[in-house]
Formats: C-alpha cells, structure tokens, sequence
C-alpha cells in the first residue's frame, strides 16, 4: 500500500512539474521577446515585460516548494538555455539575406537585436538572483516555516530591489539613453506590486498543489 502511494506520489510530482515547466518557461521567454515594447498606463512609460515577468521568480518558488534544491537549480539554468536559443534564432534569422519582394525587413533587426543587450544583462543579474533568492526562499519556507505567500514575496522583494537596477541600467541604456533611469525606478515599482499579485496567486497555487500530490480530493484553500 506504502509503495502504491510513493509511485502514485511521484507520478504526480512529475505530472505537476510538467505542466508548470511548460507555463514557466512560455512566460519567461515571451517577457524577452516583448521586453523592448514600452506602453503607457496613466502617463507613465512601463517597460510591458513587467507585467508578467515576476511570474517566474513565484514559479521558481513553487517547483522549490515541492522539489529538491538541486532540480530547481536545473529548471532556472532550463530558462537561460530557452531564451538563448530563442534570442539566437530570432537574430540569425533577422540578419539572413531575404528577397527582394520581403518588406520590413529592417524592422525584424530593429525588434530581436537589442534583446541580445537584454538577455546578457539578465544573464548576469537575474540568473544570479533567482539562485540567491531559491536560497533565501528555502531558508524562509523551509526551515523557518513561513506561509508561502510571505516566504516568496520577502525573498523575492530583496533580490528583486538589487537586480532591477543592475539588469534594466544595462539593458536599456542603449536602447533608451534619456530615460533608462526613468524606467528602471518605474519598473521596479511595477514589479513589486506584480509580485505581491502573483505571490498571492502562488500561495493558491501551492495549496492545490500539495492536496493534489498527497491525492487529496477536497483541498483547503485558505491562506
């Protein structure tokens, strides 16, 4: 009966990873491709990647609530390797010869060659954070017993308040010189208020997860 429910566990474990991969992957690589597309909400300039970026850094909390330190390890590197592939690609491809007859080319090399700048910075300061804030993250929910929303939003906040700078300075000094400090202090504030959003939403998340692993019918939903 034991072994019955360690397969039937385990199976689950790697169903839920599956699926949660799959999401955490397709959002961090459309925030880079759409990085570069700035809009406007109530006058101001928000870099558009804001908005949805933070799911990554509550994911990667969610696979640790669950996972071994070293498998989440390998899903962060998963990321960097997916959006390489993609910024490669995308930049081959928009500096290849075309026919004649193709129009807006140009505007091909315009959109996918500042992510190159984008993704060495996030390389250098987001790779780094996720793995600090995965440290920070255990620490908190693991061994100190905090809910998760708490545990997520607090490791997060720090790494995220330090990484901003350093990734969106460099990321965007190129593309917009005038105003890469405006849009850095925007973003940071944009990230902030996404991640409490989406640590709320993971603490949800995380509840369904652990009644769904432990073959829980009727789960608790409570905070």
């Amino acid at each position: 009966m034991n072994n019955y429910f360690e397969i039937g566990y385990f199976k689950r474990i790697a169903k839920t990873n599956y699926i949660l991969l799959s999401v955490y992957l397709a959002i961090s690589v459309t925030a880079h491709a759409i990085a570069n597309r700035l809009v406007v909400i109530h006058g101001f300039p928000i870099i558009s990647a804001g908005f949805i970026y933070m799911a990554v850094f509550v994911l990667t909390d969610v696979f640790a609530s669950f996972n071994p330190r070293r498998l989440v390890v390998l899903i962060i590197s998963l990321e960097a390797i997916f959006n390489l592939f993609f910024i490669g690609y995308t930049n081959i491809i928009s500096n290849m010869p075309y026919p004649s007859y193709f129009q807006n080319a140009e505007a091909y090399t315009e959109v996918f060659s500042p992510i190159v700048v984008l993704y060495i910075a996030n390389l250098g300061g987001t790779f780094l954070s996720a793995i600090i804030d995965l440290f920070i993250f255990y620490y908190l929910y693991k061994q100190r017993q905090w809910m998760f929303f708490l545990a997520s939003f607090c490791s997060s906040i720090i790494t995220i308040s330090c990484y901003t700078y350093v990734t969106d300075y460099f990321g965007f000094r190129n593309s917009y010189p005038d105003h890469v400090l405006e849009l850095t202090f925007i973003n940071l504030l944009t990230n902030f208020i996404t991640l409490l959003g989406y640590s709320v939403l993971g603490q949800f998340l995380v509840n369904f997860i652990q009644g769904y692993l432990n073959g829980r019918s009727k789960l608790s939903y409570a905070i």
